[in-house]
């Protein structure tokens, strides 16, 4: 075997030297060289994200406050029905429909509570009616439950003439009706800021 030339040997040497520096620096300082960079931007991330939500932070305060502000109108309105539970906002239903019916001129035969119902965060309240009336003032009673305060809503509406209602109004009296309906409406929502 011949030796290789004293020049060859170095440049070989060298080669083989740059080689392991080059397998060193691949498999140790790239990679820690990699981590370092990316904890600088997940640092720098951090660092933004702190900023902007230290930013915010006052938007935060004020929304809060809007929300607080709006519920403390929801439990002062008078848009939804009163009451501490289901029965006792059934009761205030029952009520109102009692005075309004009396007021324009019917006779309220029964009032019946009906059974409570959750519908998209809120509780519906409602109660079943049967009442007689003439035409004229059922239309009154009719715009009053709906157009009044709290908001109730009429459902399942049954009208038919009451039992000698045909034969008065062929005597020039008002027709008078026996109806059925349900009245609904809502109790005021629990909102928490």
């Amino acid at each position: 075997m011949k030796h290789a030339s004293p020049l060859l040997s170095r440049l070989l040497a060298l080669a083989l030297l740059a080689g392991a520096i080059a397998v060193l620096a691949l498999v140790i300082v790239l990679p820690v060289m990699a981590k370092v960079r990316d904890t600088r931007d997940q640092l720098a991330h951090s660092r933004d994200m702190v900023q902007r939500l230290s930013l915010r932070s006052p938007d935060r305060l004020v929304y809060e406050e809007r929300i607080a502000a709006l519920a403390d109108r929801i439990a002062d309105s008078d848009l939804y029905i009163r009451g501490e539970t289901g029965p006792l906002a059934a009761a205030a239903v029952q009520q109102h429909v009692k005075e309004t019916v009396a007021g324009h001129g019917g006779g309220l035969r029964s009032v019946q509570s009906l059974e409570t119902v959750e519908e998209d965060g809120l509780t519906r309240i409602g109660v079943k009616v049967v009442l007689n009336t003439a035409h004229d003032d059922f239309v009154e009673v009719l715009h009053a439950l709906e157009t009044g305060k709290p908001y109730l809503f009429v459902d399942r509406l049954d009208i038919s003439t009451a039992a000698g209602g045909r034969a008065a109004a062929r005597d020039g009296a008002e027709l008078a009706l026996a109806v059925e309906l349900e009245v609904h409406g809502y109790l005021s929502p629990e909102v928490s800021p």
